[in-house]
């Protein structure tokens, strides 16, 4: 019986060493896999950032090509989604040196596209700067008149910050009426 007792307690041992080494490495990828999962959601995200900048201004762009086009007064609504750490800026000249624009900004969590060489998709930001919110403005010629909510006095700003959601807009376009040459571009949310 004392025989049979040693390669017991050396099976023990064996199983118990097993255990360790199968802990150790089970550490030892979760302390590598975890990091980069949550590095790999938020690069997905910033992506999902980035197209949904491009998306809403191409419909805004759209949208005001659209109004123009039909030359009568005219209603385009736009159905936005504006993901978490975004704003909506609508803003009218003030001095002669000032433009007449509607921007859309996108804070991107990480130097994900830095980091892949890739620039940000219609982001007119620097590239050496992709940490900075990238902001994409539409800039209105001249000839077109802008209105914030109906509004010549004040600009508005739509800020997304813990929470994305969808915000639906409103583009109306009034042509100019004799003798007036310039036609009025109101941007609101319906």
């Amino acid at each position: 019986m004392n025989a049979s007792a040693p390669a017991l307690g050396t099976r023990g041992q064996a199983s118990f060493e097993f255990i360790l080494v199968l802990l150790f490495v089970l550490t030892i990828l979760m302390v590598l896999i975890l990091p980069m999962g949550q590095s790999t959601q938020r690069a997905m995200e910033d992506v999902f950032r980035a197209s949904t900048l491009s998306r809403n201004m191409s419909q805004l762009e759209s949208a005001l090509e659209r109004a123009q086009l039909q030359g009568s007064d005219s209603l385009q609504p736009l159905e936005w989604y504006l993901p978490r750490d975004s704003n909506v800026l609508c803003h009218f000249a003030t001095s002669a040196s000032d433009v007449n624009r509607i921007s859309f900004t996108v804070l991107f969590s990480k130097k994900v596209f830095q980091a892949s060489g890739v620039n940000i998709p219609g982001c007119i930001d620097d590239p050496a700067a992709l940490t900075m919110p990238c902001t994409r403005s539409i800039i209105l010629p001249p000839q077109l008149a802008l209105q914030c909510q109906q509004s010549t006095t004040a600009d508005f700003f739509l800020n997304a910050e813990e929470k994305g959601f969808n915000q639906p807009f409103a583009l109306r376009y009034t042509p100019p009426t004799p003798p007036a040459t310039v036609a009025t571009v109101d941007f609101s949310v319906r």
